[in-house]
C-alpha cells in the first residue's frame, strides 16, 4: 500500500468529470473517507482518500510505473491555478469549482471511447 498526500486532488470530482467510465465508488468508509475502484487497461486499483491523504492499494512498482503517471501526480495543480488572471472571474470560478480534478493520462483507446460515450 502506498500512502501519499496530494493537494488539489479529489477522487469524487475526477470520477464525476466524465474523463473515464471505469472508475467506481465503493462503499464509503465514513462521510470524510471515500474509496474507489479504477480499471485502466488490464490494471485494477482500489484507492482511498481522506482529505489530502490517499492510500493506493497496490505495490510500489505498479504505482511508480503506471498509477503515478495515470493520475498526473507529477504536475503541480496549484501552479496552474495561480496562473489564472485574477480579473478572469469566470475562469477563477471554474477553477474553484473543479479544484480537485486531475487530467488522467489514459490509454488513447480508452480516452477515445470515454469521449464518445460522453457525447
Amino acid at each position: 500500500m502506498i500512502k501519499i498526500s496530494i493537494p488539489h486532488f479529489s477522487l469524487s470530482q475526477i470520477c464525476q468529470s466524465g474523463q473515464c467510465f471505469r472508475m467506481y465508488p465503493l462503499s464509503p468508509l465514513s462521510p470524510e473517507r471515500e474509496r474507489y475502484q479504477i480499471l485502466a487497461g488490464n490494471r485494477k486499483l482500489e484507492i482511498e482518500q481522506q482529505g489530502q491523504i490517499c492510500l493506493f492499494h497496490c505495490e510500489k512498482e505498479p504505482f511508480e510505473k503506471f498509477w503515478y503517471n495515470y493520475f498526473d501526480l507529477n504536475a503541480d495543480y496549484d501552479i496552474y491555478q495561480n496562473q489564472i488572471d485574477p480579473k478572469d472571474r469566470f475562469l477563477l470560478h471554474t477553477a474553484r469549482f473543479g479544484w480537485g480534478i486531475h487530467i488522467l493520462r489514459q490509454d488513447l483507446w480508452e480516452m477515445i471511447v470515454s469521449f464518445l460515450i460522453s457525447q
